[in-house]
């Protein structure tokens, strides 16, 4: 009896070690694969604007689709007055190209607190990374002609 049980527990374990395997294998695929997009610059301006630009492959590239995409990005900053980690997000379009092997380049800003962030006392930026990227379900731009 206690052989059996010792079987069926080596067994279940080969089973859990193999499912875990998988899992693991199917993750550091998905790390391997991910869309390479650089921060190229960012710099305020007013004390407030904080503007970044970036460049990725296009977005028909990565994404299987002719339109637009989004990238989501952090800002992180301090104000003269306190060195505490402060972030706001911003969200860049990310553009398609004729060409799937090159790199678009974006641009977009995300404004930080007015109240804290002035010309007199400027926020500085600490750092900027991309949060993530998005691709629309559709074939279609995500900003369409309006109906006006």
């Amino acid at each position: 009896m206690l052989q059996r049980i010792s079987t069926t527990f080596s067994g279940g374990l080969l089973v859990f070690s193999f499912l875990l395997n998988g899992v693991l294998g199917f993750f550091s695929l998905s790390v391997a694969q991910e869309t390479p997009i650089l921060v190229l610059d960012s710099w305020v301006e007013d004390g407030f604007e904080f503007h970044v630009r970036i460049s990725a492959p296009p977005s028909n590239a990565i994404c299987s689709l002719q339109g637009e995409g989004l990238i989501e990005f952090e800002v992180s900053y301090y104000t003269s007055a306190s060195s505490e980690h402060e972030s706001v997000f911003g969200v860049a379009t990310w553009f398609p190209a004729s060409d799937p092997i090159g790199t678009v380049e974006t641009h977009s800003s995300v404004i930080g607190p007015q109240a804290l962030c002035t010309n007199t006392s400027p926020c500085r930026i600490r750092s900027v990374q991309v949060v993530k990227t998005w691709c629309p379900p559709t074939n279609g731009p995500l900003y369409p002609p309006s109906w006006f």
